[in-house]
């Protein structure tokens, strides 16, 4: 990426207006509802590939599906803002899926403490995984976004259901992160 092409960030008032519409609805649920229904508008491909993804999370479908709402709307929230237009694609749903999966079924999510080490640090991880890599580029670009996962995560009632929560957020936010810096090295 050439030293011309301007920074993505999410500044901080775009996740805290988030946050603060999340927070406003009765159960949280509701919120994911009202906010999948957007993406089923705006992006149908990464709509579909959400909704399988929801489906292979079992009895914690919900936990997925509110969490890749969240950094979804941030996103989406901050694209708007900055005037950018990101089409997800099947390629690119394809790809990120491949790397998802490769995060997300790693041995080491068994290890709670593991789990906790990665997602309670404000101040990035060790790129040891495809979780450090990304809550690294999370605390790089939205690091408001990154506090608030490493504040919630370890709150997650269930030690098992933090890599739901964590792939939500995951896959919420990467497609967009990657399709804007896959395109940035391209048109440069």
């Amino acid at each position: 990426m050439s030293s011309e092409a301007p920074k993505f960030r999410v500044p901080p008032e775009i996740t805290e207006a988030v946050m603060d519409e999340a927070d406003s609805y009765e159960e949280a649920l509701e919120y994911a509802k009202l906010t999948m229904q957007k993406v089923r508008e705006t992006q149908p491909t990464l709509y579909r590939y959400l909704a399988e993804t929801a489906k292979e999370q079992g009895e914690y479908w919900f936990s997925y599906g509110i969490a890749s709402s969240v950094a979804f709307d941030i996103m989406t929230r901050q694209l708007t803002q900055a005037g950018v237009d990101v089409d997800i694609t099947p390629d690119d749903i394809s790809r990120h899926k491949s790397i998802a999966d490769g995060v997300f079924s790693d041995p080491r999510w068994n290890d709670e403490q593991w789990v906790i080490e990665r997602a309670s640090t404000k101040d990035g991880v060790k790129v040891d995984s495809g979780l450090g890599l990304f809550l690294n580029v999370v605390h790089a670009v939205a690091p408001e976004f990154a506090g608030y996962i490493s504040d919630f995560t370890p709150q997650v009632a269930e030690p098992v259901n933090r890599r739901h929560v964590m792939r939500g957020f995951y896959d919420g936010f990467m497609p967009f992160y990657t399709k804007i810096i896959r395109s940035r090295e391209v048109s440069n």
